[in-house]
C-alpha cells in the first residue's frame, strides 16, 4: 500500500502546501481531478481550498470516497489559521471523514492569498447591500486581504511539513 498527498487547487495556494508536505515525506503527489480509486492508498493527506466554509462541490464530491483510511487533512483559506473560522473549518472536516469511517490524525490550516474574483463578488455584494451587507468592505478587511497575498509563504510551508512530520 502507498502513501499519498491528494489536493485540491484553484489559485495554487492549496497546491503549493501539498507539494511541500509531499516532498518532506516522499510521498506520492496526485492532483484530486486525477484520482481514480483510493483503494491503493493506506495513508491519505488530503487538502483542498475552503469554499464558503468547506471544499468546493466537486471536490466533496470525489472525496466522498475516501473511506476506512488513516488520514490528514489540510486546508487552505483566505483567514488566519487561529481564526474562529478556521477552527469551524477543521472541525467540519474532520467531523466529515470521520463520519466516512476515517482514522484522522492531522488536522491543518494554512493561510492563502484570496481568489481576486472572491474578492470581487465579496465587493459587489457590499455594494449591492449597503447597510445591510454581512460583509462590509472596510480598512481592516482590505488590510487582511493585502496580507493575505503573501501567503503561504516559507513559514507556512515550514508549518505544514512540521504538522505531517511524523505522519
Amino acid at each position: 500500500m502507498k502513501n499519498v498527498v491528494i489536493y485540491s487547487s484553484k489559485t495554487g495556494n492549496t497546491k503549493k502546501v501539498a507539494e511541500a508536505i509531499a516532498q518532506s515525506l516522499d510521498y506520492e503527489l496526485i492532483n484530486i481531478d486525477d484520482v481514480r480509486d483510493f483503494d491503493d492508498y493506506e495513508k491519505i493527506i488530503f487538502g483542498f481550498w475552503v469554499d464558503k466554509g468547506f471544499m468546493d462541490t466537486k471536490t466533496k464530491k470525489k472525496a466522498e470516497n475516501i473511506k476506512n483510511k488513516t488520514l490528514g487533512i489540510f486546508f487552505t483559506s483566505g483567514v488566519e489559521p487561529n481564526s474562529e473560522h478556521a477552527k469551524e473549518c477543521l472541525e467540519k472536516s474532520k467531523e466529515y471523514f470521520t463520519i466516512l469511517g476515517n482514522n484522522v490524525t492531522h488536522l491543518f490550516c494554512c493561510q492563502g492569498a484570496i481568489d481576486p474574483e472572491v474578492i470581487e463578488i465579496m465587493k459587489n455584494m457590499a455594494i449591492k447591500m449597503g447597510d445591510k451587507a454581512v460583509h462590509k468592505i472596510t480598512d481592516e478587511r482590505r488590510a487582511r486581504w493585502k496580507k493575505a497575498e503573501t501567503h503561504p509563504d516559507k513559514e507556512d510551508l515550514k508549518n505544514a511539513i512540521l504538522a505531517f512530520s511524523n505522519f
